[in-house]
């Protein structure tokens, strides 16, 4: 799978992912799911990864990074995409 963090903390080692099949999102809930690296991705970062579904969430593991910045605004414009639909 597909995907483009639209949040990450590493604070609390944990990230919200889009993913490609426009599915509900995913998370990245441990710095160990992500290969050649210790640290969560940061916003707007492209990744891949194998989804797993534990309980009614959707976990990413084996995630690699593809790209950092690759979609910096995804986010902001998701959010105004649900705002204006609201509205309408």
């Amino acid at each position: 799978m597909n995907g483009i963090v639209l949040w990450s903390s590493q604070s609390q080692r944990k990230a919200l992912v889009w993913c490609s099949d426009q599915g509900d999102l995913a998370y990245i809930i441990s710095p160990r799911d992500v290969l050649h690296s210790n640290t969560i991705p940061v916003q707007g970062t492209a990744i891949s990864f194998e989804l797993e579904q534990m309980g009614n969430k959707r976990i990413c593991k084996n995630v690699n990074v593809h790209h950092h910045g690759a979609a910096p605004d995804l986010a902001d414009a998701l959010k105004k995409l649900t705002r204006a639909q609201a509205v309408a």
